[in-house]
């Protein structure tokens, strides 16, 4: 099977994005046998990554904050590999992932964990941090099709997305228009820091198995941050990249 782990950073994640490539590659050594692709709009050059630009990709929404997170769109494009890992670059991996690149992962097109956060999601909703995307998945037509619903939900003045107008609510749209039998991954392949302060009983039944933390909303890395809840989780980002960089 023909494996490629895909991230999408610009300059402002790079940080992060650094962090999380050196983490990764501490607790899955053996994953550097698979391809690595970054896809962006303002890297033209990392390591031994092929680099896809993405500057012509530009999609409007109605949260400015989220308009480059459409880029991420381009992994559902690589249709030359059986399986497209992808992992944000606000997350750092904290152990082991092999179980992402597994044959027992092959069953449906996609996998990826519940968007858990501020409130518990009652319906399989996706986080679109983490996902596994199988053959079926990767094609061009898949792509092509993303970035229309993208554009009419959110580029036109009627938005008949109901999200947070980024890839995810489109990524979430395009599975149930198309009654795809996706896979849930445990939280702890994506785990959103939202958890640590909204929900403590699930933070502490996980926390010792978190493979992978998921940074969303504000970065650690980031100044005069508003959130005040997450210090803990701000610390191990930052002794993370002290031990690592």
């Amino acid at each position: 099977m023909k494996i490629v782990f895909a991230f999408y950073c610009d300059k402002k994640f790079k940080k992060g994005f650094d962090l999380l490539y050196k983490t990764l590659i501490y607790h899955n050594p053996t994953i550097v046998k698979h391809d690595f692709v970054l896809m962006s709009d303002e890297i033209q050059h990392y390591k031994n990554f092929q680099v896809i630009n993405c500057e012509n990709l530009k999609i409007k929404t109605h949260i400015k904050r989220f308009e480059k997170t459409f880029n991420k769109l381009k992994v559902f494009s690589l249709d030359q590999y059986d399986r497209a890992i992808f992992l944000d670059s606000d997350i750092i991996c904290l152990g082991d992932i092999s179980l992402l690149t597994c044959d027992s992962l092959s069953n449906r097109s996609l996998y990826a964990a519940k968007d858990d956060g501020v409130s518990l999601s009652k319906r399989n909703y996706i986080n679109s941090g983490v996902m596994v995307i199988n053959k079926p998945l990767l094609r061009q037509s898949v792509f092509l099709e993303l970035i229309e619903i993208a554009k009419k939900g959110f580029e036109e003045e009627k938005r008949d997305l109901k999200g947070n107008g980024s890839d995810q609510t489109v990524i979430n749209d395009y599975l149930r228009m198309n009654n795809i039998n996706y896979g849930i991954l445990e939280t702890k392949y994506n785990t959103l820091k939202r958890i640590f302060h909204h929900h403590k009983e699930i933070w502490n039944k996980v926390k010792k198995e978190i493979r992978l933390l998921h940074f969303v909303g504000e970065k650690p890395w980031q100044k005069n941050r508003k959130e005040i809840n997450y210090k803990e989780v701000d610390m191990l980002w930052k002794k993370m990249r002290n031990t690592y960089i």
